[in-house]
This record gives C-alpha cells, sequence and structure tokens, in this order.
C-alpha cells in the first residue's frame, strides 16, 4: 500500500479550489505546524542545557519554584495527553478502513502527542531553573494550537459532522483544553510580569528550599513526583549503600513543624485543652501523689491512645467513602443481573450485624489487653526500680508471680483477641462469597438462560470490589470503638485537676544574668566543728551582716495568711499557715519526719489546692540601694531542689545551667560549693557526660549535689532548697552549707528558704519556722525562740547535744569517694554501660519491641523500610521519654517557670519524629505506586496474551480477575516482608536478654538441710574473705577476718570507700565471694541456695523503696505475719498513729514509689519492714538519713531494747549510732584496721578510731 498524507484512493484530495481552509486534509496538515513549531523550538534548548540544568537541580534544589497555575497545568497537560491516545487510535481505526493509507487522520495526533510530551518536559525544566521569559515559546505554541484546532472544529460544524460522532467529541475537547492551557500561561504572564512589563516580578523560592537541610520535598516537587514519589528514588538508591539515618533525611519543612501547626491550632487547642503536654504541665501535683494518676498512665495515653485517634482519623474518610462503594457496586450489579444481585445485597446487610457484634467484641478484648498490658508493664516497672531491695530480701518470686499472673490474664484477653480477629476475617472474606453464591443461584433460578460468562465474571469483578470497603467497614468500626475509649481516657485525663492560677508570679521565663562576681572574704559566722553544738547554741548572737528591725512590708518576701492546704483529699493537709518569709534572708523550716515541712514549700509554690488563705509574693522595692544586684533577675524567679533528686538525661552542664546562659566564672562557683568537680573529673567525657534516665549512673550524694548547684546557678530572687543534706556526710553538708549557702547565696542577697533536719545550722539562720503536726509550731528568730519558747529551746539543745559526739571523720577524703569509685565503674567498663542500657531498654521493648535486623535477601526497599522504621521507633523513644521525664519533674519545671522551654523542646523531638515518619509513609507509597505499576504490566500482559491466544472467554475471564488480584498481594508481600524483618529483631532482642548470664541460685546445700529456724544465734564468723564486684575489677574486700558473737551489736565505720557497705552486700551473696568464706551459726553461706540465705536475714537500706499496694503488702508481701506483728512493727517505726489515722488503716493505699508519704516517712516504713521478718541478724545501711534527729534518737533506743537479742550490724556513716555499739570494726581500703569495743578503741590515741573522735571534738 502506498504511503500518502492525504491517501492516494481520492483524487479531489488535494483540491484546494473550493477554498483552502474547506479542504479536510490540509486542515489536518494545518494542525501539525503548531507541533512541528514547538519541536524546533525547544528541542535544541532541551538538549543544549539538560545536563547543566539536571545537574544543577539535583545539586542546588533551592531552585525549585512553581509558577501559577502549576497544578492546573499538569492536570490539563495529562488530560490532553489522554485526549491524544484516543485521537490517535480513532485515526488508526479510520484509517484501516481506507483503501489507501491516510496518514493526516493519525499522524497530527500522533505529533500532538508528543507535542504535549514535550511541553511539560519543557515546561518542568523552566520552573526548576527559574527561567519564566522562556515560557514565551509555550504561550506561542497554546494560541497556535487553539487556533488550528478551532478551525478544524468550525470545519465540522459546516460539514454537518454530528456530535455524536466521536471525532467530533475529540476535537471540541481539545479546543477547551487548549484554551484552558492558554488562559494559564496567560496568567502567568500576568502575575510574574515576564513580558509586555516594564518591572518583572522577581520571586524568591520558598525558605524551605534555600535550606539544603531540608529533604521531605514531597511539598514542593510537581505534580508528577507527588504522585509517584520520584523525588525519593536517589534516597532509596543511597539506602542500598549505607543505613538511613537521622542527617539523611533531613530537617522537617516549616509548613509541617511541630511548631507551626501548634500555632495554627493554637485557638482550638485552648478552648479544648486537647494538648497533652500542656495538660501534664498543668497537672496538680495531688493527682501523682495521690495515686490518681501514674506515670505509666501519663506514658500510654502519649504512646497508646493518640496513636488510636490518629488512626481513626486516617480510617475517617471510609466512613462516607465506603458506602457510596457500596452502593455504587450494588447498582452496577442490578445492571447485570438485575434482581439476583439484589438478594445479594441483601446477604451483605444480613450479615452486617455479626460484623457489628464481632467488631465490638474485638473492642472489648483490646480494651482488656490494654488494661491488663498497663498493669504488667507498671509491675515491671516497679521491679526494675527496686530490683536490689527485692533481691535482698529474697521476694522476687512474688513479684515475678505478680506480673505471672497478669500476664497469664493478658494473654487470655490476647487468645480472645485472636479470636475475635479470625472471626472478623472469616466474615470479611465470608460475606462476598455469600453474596455471590445467592445470587448466581437466584439468576440460575429466576432466568432460563445460563449465566454467561461475561456476566459472571464482570458480576465477580464487582463483588471483589466490594470486598475493600466491607473489610474496611469492620476495620473502621473497631478503630472507631478503639477511639471512643481513648477519648475516654484522654477526657478523664484532660479534666483532672489543674495547679490553681499563678498570675501573682512573673510569667516571664527568661532571665536576664549579672556577671558573676568573685567571692572574696568571709562574713558570715563559719561553721565551727572543733566547739561543741550545743555551746554553738548557747553563744549564738544575731549575725552582723544585717541590723534587726522591725519587719516592713518591703522586707517580706512571701507572706502567708491564715493558709489551709490540701493535696486534694480535701482534709487539710497543712492549718491555720501564718507565715512570713524576709526578702534576701536565710529562712529555716524545721520539724519532725511528717510535719509537713516539704508540703509548706510546695504550698508557697501552688502546687496544693489552696482551700483557705492567701500566698502573697511581695513586689522587690527598686528604690532600695541594696536591690540594685537583683534589679537584673525576674522579679519572682524561685530555684528550687526538691527532696527526691530530678536530673534530665542529658549532660552534666545541661543539668546544671537548666537552660540559662552559660557563664564559665559562676559555673565554676557553683561546682566547687556543692563539691562536684572531682566527680566531674572521674566521668569519661568531664561534664559533657550524658546522665542515664533518672541520674541511675549516680549515686544519690551526687544526685542530690547537681540538683542543689542547678538552684545555686540560676540568677533568682529566691532559693527553695528542701532537705538539700539527707543523702551528704556531715562534710559535705558542711562544706555546702559554707560555701554554697552562706557565702555564694547570702552574699548575692537572694531570699532563702531551707528544709532540714540538721539543726546544728540553726544559728546560721535569720528567721526559723517550727513545724508539727501540719501547722507552724513557731515562727521567729533564734532569740525570739529561746525568749518565747524555752522548752522547744532546750528540746533542741539536747538533739544538738548528741552530736557532739559525731567521730567519723575523713581527714584525706570525703563521703564521695565510694560515689566516685562507684561512678568509675559505673561509666568505663563494658559490662556494667552494657547492663544499664539494657535495663533501660527493658521497659522501652516490653510495651513496643520494635528493632530492625539486617537482611541481604531483600530489595532496596526493604532496607529502606526498615532504615525508616528503626529511625521512627528511636525518635519516638526520646518524646515518650521527655513525656515521662516532665511528669516526674512537674513541681521543679514550675517553680523554675521553664514550662516555655520544656513544651519548645517537646516540639523539637516532635519534629524530629515526624520527619522519620513522614519519609516512612512516603516510602510506603513509593513501594505501593510500583507495585501498582507492575500490577498493571501483569494485567496489561494478561490481556494481550488473552487476545492473542486465548479461545476460552471463561478462562480469559479468570485469568484476568485474579491478574486484578496481583497488585494488592504483591504489595502486601513486599510490605509483610518488611515488616517480619523489623519484627525479628523484637525476637533477637528478647533472646538477647534471654542469654544474659544470671545469678547462680541454687547452693551445694539442699533447702531441705537447713534448719528451719536457721540462724537462731547470729554467729557470724568471716574467714580470709575476699570480694570483688566484676572479675575484671580489683578486689574490694582483701582478707577479712572477724567473729561477731550471737546478740553483739556491731558497728562498721572507716573512711568512705573502705568497704563497709561491701561487706554488707557479702552478707547477701550479691558481690562476688572469690576467696575465704562467711560462717553463719556453723554454716557457709556459699554453700546455701540464694533465696534461703537472703530470706533468714534483714537489711534496712538507705534508699526508701516503696511499692504499690498496701501497707500490709510493703510490710509483709508474703502475707505470713499477723496484724498484731505489723502494728508492733509500726509502733517501733513510729508510724502506728499515722498508718490508724488513715483509711483502711493496714490495708490504706500506697501509690506508685509511695508518693503519698514524705521522704522520711517512706524510711520509716523500710524500718519497720525489716522489723516484721524477725531474723536473728539485722544490718542497717544508713537507715535513718532522711529522718528528723528526735526520731532517730528514738529508733536507736527501741532498736537497741527490741533487738536485745539479735545481731545487730550497722554500716554507720554518722559515727554517733554506733557509740553503744558492743563491737566496733574500722576498716580502711577493704581490710579491718582496728576491731575492739569503742571504749578501748578510743583508749588508743593512736588509732584511727580515736583521731576520728579528736578531729570532731
Amino acid at each position: 500500500m502506498k504511503v500518502a498524507f492525504c491517501g492516494n484512493d481520492n483524487a479531489s484530495a488535494y483540491d484546494i479550489s473550493a477554498g483552502v481552509l474547506k479542504n479536510v486534509c490540509f486542515v489536518d496538515a494545518l494542525n501539525l505546524v503548531p507541533h512541528v513549531f514547538l519541536l524546533f523550538i525547544t528541542f535544541p534548548i532541551l538538549f543544549i542545557g539538560w545536563g547543566s540544568q539536571s545537574s544543577k537541580v539535583q545539586i542546588h534544589h533551592n531552585t525549585w519554584l512553581h509558577f501559577p497555575g502549576h497544578n492546573l497545568r499538569w492536570i490539563l497537560t495529562f488530560t490532553l495527553l489522554f485526549v491524544h491516545v484516543c485521537e490517535i487510535a480513532e485515526g488508526i481505526v479510520s484509517d484501516a478502513n481506507m483503501k489507501s493509507r491516510h496518514l493526516h487522520l493519525f499522524l497530527p495526533a500522533m505529533m500532538g502527542f508528543l507535542a504535549a510530551t514535550t511541553a511539560i518536559v519543557y515546561y518542568h525544566n523552566i520552573e526548576t531553573s527559574n527561567f519564566p521569559k522562556l515560557l514565551l515559546a509555550l504561550f506561542v505554541y497554546w494560541i497556535m494550537a487553539f487556533v488550528t484546532k478551532t478551525i478544524k472544529l468550525v470545519r465540522y460544524c459546516e460539514d454537518g459532522v454530528p456530535l455524536s460522532q466521536l471525532r467530533f467529541c475529540i476535537t471540541g475537547i481539545m479546543v477547551i483544553l487548549y484554551g484552558l492551557l492558554m488562559a494559564v500561561e496567560i496568567n502567568v504572564i500576568r502575575v510574574r510580569r515576564y513580558v509586555f512589563f516594564m518591572n518583572p516580578q522577581k520571586v524568591k523560592p520558598p525558605e524551605d528550599l534555600q535550606d539544603l537541610g531540608v529533604r521531605f520535598l514531597q511539598p514542593f516537587v510537581n505534580l508528577l513526583s507527588k504522585a509517584t514519589y520520584w523525588w525519593m528514588n536517589t534516597l532509596i538508591i543511597s539506602a542500598h549503600k549505607k543505613p538511613i539515618d537521622l542527617k539523611a533525611i533531613g530537617k522537617l519543612p516549616i509548613a509541617m513543624r511541630a511548631l507551626t501547626n501548634y500555632v495554627c491550632l493554637k485557638e482550638a487547642y485552648e478552648e479544648q485543652k486537647a494538648m497533652i503536654y500542656n495538660k501534664i504541665l498543668r497537672l496538680s501535683t495531688s493527682n501523682l501523689s495521690m495515686g490518681e494518676m501514674t506515670l505509666g498512665q501519663i506514658n500510654n495515653l502519649v504512646a497508646i491512645e493518640t496513636n488510636q485517634l490518629m488512626w481513626f482519623l486516617f480510617l475517617c474518610p471510609n466512613l462516607w467513602a465506603m458506602p457510596i462503594q457500596i452502593i455504587m457496586g450494588v447498582i452496577l450489579l442490578y445492571n447485570l443481573l438485575r434482581v439476583s444481585a439484589l438478594v445479594g445485597a441483601a446477604v451483605i446487610v444480613l450479615l452486617a450485624p455479626i460484623q457489628y457484634f464481632i467488631a465490638t467484641k474485638l473492642a472489648e478484648a483490646q480494651k482488656s489487653t490494654l488494661d491488663y498490658s498497663t498493669e504488667r508493664l507498671k509491675k515491671t516497672n516497679e521491679i526494675l526500680k527496686g530490683i536490689k531491695l527485692l533481691k535482698l530480701y529474697a521476694w522476687e518470686h512474688i513479684f515475678c508471680t505478680s506480673v505471672e499472673e497478669t500476664r497469664t490474664k493478658e494473654l487470655i484477653s490476647l487468645k480472645t483477641f485472636a479470636l475475635y480477629t479470625s472471626l472478623s476475617i472469616f466474615m470479611n472474606a465470608a460475606i462476598p462469597i455469600a453474596a455471590v453464591l445467592a445470587t448466581f443461584v437466584t439468576y440460575e433460578y429466576q432466568n432460563e438462560e445460563t449465566l454467561k460468562p461475561a456476566q459472571a465474571f464482570a458480576s465477580l469483578s464487582l463483588f471483589h470490589i466490594l470486598v475493600t470497603p466491607l473489610f474496611l467497614l469492620s476495620t473502621v468500626v473497631r478503630f472507631a470503638v478503639k477511639a471512643v475509649i481513648s477519648v475516654q481516657k484522654l477526657n478523664e485525663f484532660l479534666i483532672s485537676d489543674e495547679i490553681g492560677d499563678d498570675s501573682w508570679r512573673s510569667a516571664e521565663s527568661s532571665v536576664t544574668y549579672e556577671s558573676c562576681k568573685k567571692h572574696t572574704g568571709l562574713h558570715t559566722k563559719a561553721i565551727n566543728r572543733k566547739q561543741p553544738l550545743r555551746h554553738q547554741l548557747d553563744s549564738y548572737e544575731q549575725p552582723l551582716r544585717r541590723q534587726p528591725r522591725p519587719f516592713e512590708i518591703d522586707d517580706i518576701a512571701i507572706k502567708v495568711t491564715n493558709g489551709y492546704f490540701s493535696w486534694g483529699s480535701g482534709l487539710a493537709t497543712l492549718s491555720n499557715i501564718n507565715i512570713r518569709i524576709p526578702t534576701g534572708q536565710m529562712t529555716m523550716i524545721v520539724g519532725q519526719v511528717g510535719c509537713g515541712k516539704s508540703s509548706l514549700l510546695l504550698a508557697i509554690l501552688g502546687e496544693m489546692q489552696t482551700l483557705e488563705g492567701k500566698v502573697h509574693w511581695n513586689n522587690i522595692n527598686e528604690t532600695d540601694p541594696s536591690c540594685d544586684a537583683t534589679r537584673s533577675r525576674n522579679r519572682y524567679s524561685v530555684a528550687y531542689a526538691a527532696q527526691k533528686p530530678w536530673l534530665l538525661n542529658a549532660t552534666v552542664e545541661e543539668n546544671i545551667i537548666f537552660g540559662s546562659p552559660f557563664n564559665k566564672q559562676r559555673y565554676k562557683a557553683v561546682t566547687d560549693a556543692c563539691s562536684l568537680q572531682p566527680d566531674i573529673d572521674l566521668l569519661p567525657f568531664g561534664d559533657q557526660t550524658e546522665i542515664g534516665e533518672r541520674g541511675i549512673n549516680l549515686s544519690g550524694g551526687q544526685r542530690q549535689r547537681i540538683c542543689v548547684a542547678r538552684a545555686l546557678y540560676q540568677n533568682t530572687n529566691m532559693v527553695f532548697l528542701d532537705d538539700p543534706f539527707s543523702a551528704l556526710d556531715i562534710h559535705l553538708s558542711d562544706h555546702l552549707m559554707q560555701e554554697g549557702i552562706l557565702k555564694f547565696l547570702q552574699e548575692d542577697k537572694r531570699t532563702l528558704i531551707l528544709v532540714t533536719h540538721k539543726l546544728q545550722y540553726l544559728p546560721h539562720a535569720d528567721w526559723i519556722i517550727a513545724m508539727k503536726d501540719g501547722y507552724v509550731l513557731r515562727e521567729g528568730t533564734l532569740k525570739d525562740i529561746q525568749t518565747k519558747d524555752v522548752e522547744l529551746y532546750e528540746h533542741w539543745k539536747t538533739l544538738m547535744n548528741r552530736q557532739d559526739q559525731e567521730l567519723e571523720k575523713d581527714m584525706e577524703t570525703d563521703q564521695t569517694t565510694l560515689e566516685r569509685k562507684t561512678l568509675r565503674r559505673a561509666m568505663y567498663p563494658r559490662e556494667s554501660k552494657a547492663q544499664l542500657e539494657d535495663e533501660d531498654e527493658v521497659l522501652g521493648y516490653s510495651s513496643n519491641a520494635m528493632s530492625v535486623g539486617q537482611s541481604h535477601n531483600l530489595g532496596t526497599d526493604i532496607f529502606f523500610l526498615q532504615d525508616l522504621q528503626e529511625l521512627d521507633d528511636s525518635t519516638q523513644l526520646p518524646l515518650l521519654c521527655h513525656f515521662s521525664e516532665t511528669a516526674e519533674g512537674l513541681t521543679t519545671i514550675r517553680a523554675f517557670r521553664h514550662e516555655a522551654r520544656f513544651k519548645q523542646h517537646m516540639l523539637e523531638l516532635t519534629d524530629t519524629n515526624n520527619i522519620a515518619y513522614l519519609f516512612l509513609s512516603a516510602a510506603n507509597r513509593w513501594l505501593e505506586v510500583r507495585t501498582d505499576y507492575l500490577g498493571a504490566c501483569i494485567v496489561l500482559t494478561a490481556a494481550v496474551t488473552s487476545i492473542t491466544y486465548g479461545s476460552n472467554s471463561g478462562l480469559l475471564g479468570l485469568g484476568l480477575l485474579y491478574a486484578l488480584t496481583i497488585t494488592n498481594y504483591l504489595n502486601w508481600v513486599v510490605r509483610n516482608l518488611a515488616d517480619l524483618e523489623v519484627q525479628m529483631g523484637a525476637v533477637k532482642k528478647v533472646n538477647s536478654f534471654l542469654t544474659m548470664e544470671s545469678e547462680n541460685y541454687e547452693g551445694t546445700m539442699d533447702p531441705s538441710q537447713v534448719p528451719k529456724d536457721w540462724p537462731q544465734e547470729g554467729e557470724i564468723k568471716i574467714e580470709d574473705l575476699c570480694v570483688r564486684y566484676e572479675n575484671n575489677l580489683k578486689p574490694v574486700l582483701k582478707h577479712v577476718k572477724a567473729y561477731i558473737k550471737p546478740g553483739q551489736k556491731v558497728g562498721i565505720c572507716g573512711r568512705t570507700g573502705s568497704g563497709k557497705s561491701s561487706l554488707s552486700l557479702a552478707f547477701f551473696r550479691m558481690v562476688d565471694i572469690f576467696d575465704g568464706k562467711i560462717v553463719i551459726d556453723g554454716i557457709d553461706i556459699c554453700k546455701l541456695p540464694l533465696h534461703t540465705l537472703r530470706s533468714r536475714l534483714s537489711i534496712i537500706l538507705q534508699d526508701p523503696i516503696l511499692f504499690s499496694g498496701s501497707i500490709r503488702f510493703n510490710l509483709d508481701p508474703e502475707c505470713k505475719c499477723t496484724d498484731d506483728r505489723l502494728w508492733e512493727a509500726l509502733e517501733i517505726a513510729q508510724l502506728k498513729n499515722m498508718v490508724k489515722s488513715l483509711p483502711g488503716g493496714l490495708d490504706a493505699v500506697v501509690t506508685e514509689g509511695g508518693e503519698n508519704f514524705s521522704v522520711g516517712q517512706r524510711q520509716l516504713f523500710c524500718l519497720a519492714r525489716a522489723f516484721v521478718r524477725k531474723s536473728s541478724i539485722l544490718i542497717m545501711d544508713e537507715a535513718t538519713a532522711s529522718i528528723d534527729m528526735a526520731t532517730e534518737n528514738i529508733l536507736q533506743k527501741v532498736v537497741m531494747t527490741a533487738f536485745v537479742d539479735r545481731t545487730v550490724v550497722t554500716i554507720a556513716h554518722r559515727v554517733h549510732t554506733i557509740l553503744t555499739a558492743d563491737l566496733v570494726i574500722v576498716m580502711k581500703r577493704g581490710n579491718i584496721l582496728e576491731n575492739d569495743t569503742p571504749e578501748n578503741l578510743l583508749s588508743r590515741e593512736d588509732g584511727l578510731f580515736a583521731s576520728f573522735v579528736r578531729a570532731d571534738m
């Protein structure tokens, strides 16, 4: 066949006698002109500038800039390409009916398709290079194409071509499309003014594109790249070479950052109080202390409940889309099968209630599973926090049994959940099949003709289309029920009590710092340990640094009038509080354990519920010259150090400066005042070493001193210190009092409120508040109290008289030596570090065990998904820890007024997590698009093959039907393989815990061989004992030999680090006894099973640990003791009256960590716990650190009488506690240096024990 543009079968095809435009072939040729023009103009520009522009775009994506009408242009161009394809197909079909080849029927359409493709590529390159003048070629092209197509349309109208013909419709649509594209081009000229205007508009790229750190480009790329995620190809290819990290994925665009979203939705957030973190910052302290809200519940709200809401909102559009899909599917089925389709629809409707019932049961099972999971995690958390106590008391089996019982309930709930999940999946698969069967049976019954393959497979396809909305329907219902439950929990949290309005304090969070003045000279009264305390009290005179004068209004910093404060129970914890805090002076608050000292501080800070009265914060008198030094400070700024140390999971320096500007001179003065520099020198990276969560790698004293240093460093008017000496020995306490308080704070003219049990510091107080049972017993100067309340004054003198005999004075080192050795062990050995990391990871992986393994047999996409999943998990954990950290340190954060800083940090952590999540979502979409393409290719291949070789229409329909399902299956196979790889990382992590070396609980002796009343006498023989903490560390006890008679009261003292605590742990085999032995009542403890050994001894630790439950459970978790025995122990511990006043008595609630009791009361409960066991051997490791002196004196007498027939070993950090002991053992560097009665040791003038005495007298 000869090829000709207008064909060879019609001689008049080239006749133009009637007019050029009357010739159809000429009009078609005219339509070629715009396309050839565009190709001729654009191809040189594209080929010449392609390489440079492409490389420029890849390197500097800041040139990406969308012109006006960007998305509309892409949509119109793709529509134009589709119409061109239709025109080509119509031309080819028309040409097939001709006798000769007529190129004019399809060649212009082919050239138009090529021109449209070139136009969009050309436009993309112009847009990325931001050179709009080159768009003039496209403008000319759209005009020419519009004109030529209009001429062709007019020609069709003149020739009477009807609207029903495809060619007329295609031409009309193309006229509209070219007209719209021309209008888009005119709009670009109008907005950008790049031509025909004198002053073209200069437009800069978005700020995000100018920042090369922003790599999430979804909002900035063209429409095609957005739809296919083409922009991620470079990142995905790089994932094959190295793992993706946070640096590779960069930062979030500004529009997607948490702060931007927060500002946009700020009004809604404030009206609905829907921001959890804001609520945490406003949460009432009583909610946590009274157990109404636990940290575990808050973490669940953040980690689980918010995710449930997110998934529901993600699936929420399906609530209106699914009914539409189902209705349209039923209508199409009705057109195919008529009434029979309605039978199938009726089956779907009738089975829908069953689906709803299953979904409801599924939600109930899910709720119970979450409740059990929360309870199990809470118990696991308590076990990890108190693991040392559990091991020493041999209570592991009790708590493990409790966790196992909860886990059993959780597993039952999980099985129920799995059962209903299986039923739900079965119903989703069975309903379409049942509908198909019912429809086909009805069709065969009603109609005489057999169901044709075309009808059968078309209806099958429609029924398969119905599967997705039906499956999603049950899923959405299930998530809707979960969301309702989550909303209820969030609502309970959001309507919980908040702290009162603190508008009386300045809302400023930033503080301007003055330069730190070097402290020279000492103007305050020095602490004299050479002189007995009672003599200091007798010879006390008012300090000369400030002349006493009657209080004026400007002299009072804080005034509480007729104050009644409660912890939320409605009962007043503090009653009739009328106090004054003088400005620029030191106020001390003293009193017995549980009298309300810490509560008074928190009430002043607004943390307690005010039932009656008012707390007034006075302004600073700025006319007073003495206030010049404080003018740069925030008027109501407060620094606060809580009784229970709270540290950030950050560096030592960050914990001390706490968001304030770094001042090297001030920082050095503070660390010296708190004796922190030797500890800092031991850290691997100095003060840049990161502190573990909750300060896990520091001792109690080190944590306390860092918190005090934080309060000292802040340049605030007022400093609140709540028992800062409780974890410090007497020498560190004196140093902190002298250098930190009397020198640093007082010379800075800062108002100080100090809660303490150290009565020896009373002479240094400008103002004293004595409390008792929740009310103020006495207020005034020491001289006032000496005059007005002689009985109280003499009581204080009696208590301080006992402290005159404090003996343990470290001449070469101090309390922190052991702490620093422990710190060195914790920081440097790999084993210790790994152990700490493992303990931190237990809770994280208990709730969501997600870890990424390595795989070499999957594609690049799976590697990429694994890396991003790991990033998502690793960035989510710091966010959850920040929520938990904030909830634990609420009082400190609010006292410092640092809510805004912590909120900003939360937003930053949210952004970091969001960028990982966005890339993970984009990667999933990228994968879905590619698998859809692959599935479409499979369907196309199957269709072409069927047309070419197929003969059986039934088999062809069946093949095409299942080819259509390949896309979904292919996508899920790849996704599930990636998820499997991720989940197997959790199995690997669990296995690593299971293979960790554990204690050997088995002994060489059978438990039945041990007498039931062992140890009966309490005789202890220590023979050549050598102890070490780890195999790679040096011994801490070296060939120790000692003999303790039955019933003796033994005190062990020595310089800190001498091995006292190590010896106490050796009794319980908590350390490695690699040589020698300890024989108790004739039995070598190394031969005993660990449970038997530890269950027969008693110990009282320095750190008080209580578990959630009841008082009875904390005293006797094994439930072996009678109530009389428990009351007896409480009476010995001076707690009987307090417990009797509680609702429930012995069954009164103890919240998580014992937060509803003061620290001193918790320590007394720990003492009572040891008394309950009534072992013949009791070991006390400085168990009275947080107890006031009066209570301590009573306890000392009770212990000596109640345990007259028992062996009591006291590890003495304060030597006065062992002066009445029968035997004193003095240790030094792991050896026993002296071993005799106190009287004999004191008689040796050259002895170490005697030197301690002389140093303190």
